[in-house]
């Protein structure tokens, strides 16, 4: 085989590696996970902000919005908690303090057996996902990168052989 062509298909196999990778990480983006929250009294939604200790955050601003508008405001109390009532039920996205999250929210009668009473968002949680690279992403990558360098290094060694073969078949 071709010495170039032997150097581009390595190149090409190399390469692929990474492209499951992108496709794993376009169809997560993609996933939009919703938090059920059943609606109290008033059609009102109920929720708590803590931080990464479990602690209650005091006085975090909470937006609620719906299509891209904020519906309503609120700030959260003492214990971390808010509530925002005359909403009526579909999905919302919630803003507490630096935290963001989608939630859907039920009237009770409707709601599934899975929805919960209030909200929970963590303050100095983990990466949203889209925001950092886990670990496991890091490593196939430098995986990739190393196992590429033994490819082409590999492949040259495999040519010198092959040109010291043809030189010894053309020596009488």
């Amino acid at each position: 085989m071709n010495k170039n062509i032997r150097q581009w298909i390595c190149l090409m196999l190399c390469v692929t590696l990474a492209v499951p990778m992108n496709a794993v990480s376009a169809a997560d983006k993609a996933k939009t996970n919703y938090s059920e929250v059943v609606m109290g009294a008033n059609q009102s939604f109920n929720g708590r902000l803590v931080n990464s200790n479990g602690d209650a955050v005091e006085g975090a601003a909470v937006k609620i919005s719906q299509n891209g508008k904020v519906v309503a405001e609120t700030a959260t109390n003492k214990e971390g908690e808010f509530s925002v009532a005359g909403l009526s039920s579909g999905p919302y996205m919630v803003q507490a303090g630096n935290e963001a999250g989608m939630v859907r929210l039920w009237e009770k009668e409707n709601a599934p057996p899975s929805a919960k009473e209030k909200s929970l968002l963590v303050s100095g949680g983990k990466l949203v996902r889209g925001q950092g690279a886990d670990v496991i992403t890091i490593g196939l990558f430098a995986l990739t990168a190393v196992s590429t360098g033994f490819a082409i290094s590999n492949n040259n060694k495999i040519d010198d052989l092959e040109d010291k073969i043809d030189d010894l078949s053309a020596s009488p």
